[in-house]
């Protein structure tokens, strides 16, 4: 990565999560706008538009408060637990289609069970992505 990317001066470190291969950029909490500044945040756009169909989102968390960056807007999801997933689905439509965003957590219960906890929302396509 270049050196404007270096901890030390961009205020934040990305990694690829483990888990949910993910590009998660955590931001030093002394400075929690430092993503949102340029060249950073077109950076995160274009890594958002390039990985969004692969299903890699970029992920911003501020301590435990995340953000998904989308390619023409950023999404306030709160609180993030690293075992949650997110997923997004794209529903085309006239006038640039809707952004469905799902949180969701699977919890195993005592005697084996398998049950998913979700959360979605829906945002507006703002432009061409």
């Amino acid at each position: 990565m270049p050196a404007q990317w270096k901890p030390d001066q961009a205020k934040m470190v990305v990694t690829i999560n483990p888990i949910t291969r993910n590009i998660q950029v955590q931001v030093d909490p002394g400075l929690p706008s430092a993503w949102s500044r340029q060249p950073y945040h077109d950076h995160l756009r274009q890594w958002a538009t390039k990985n969004m169909a692969k299903g890699q989102y970029v992920v911003v968390l501020v301590n435990e408060l995340a953000t998904l960056v989308l390619p023409d807007q950023d999404v306030a999801l709160g609180p993030l637990a690293p075992e949650q997933k997110i997923a997004v689905r794209l529903e085309p439509g006239p006038n640039g289609g809707v952004y469905e965003i799902k949180v969701s957590t699977t919890r195993t219960t005592d005697d084996g069970q398998t049950f998913e906890i979700a959360s979605s929302s829906r945002h507006p396509v703002r432009s061409a992505a």
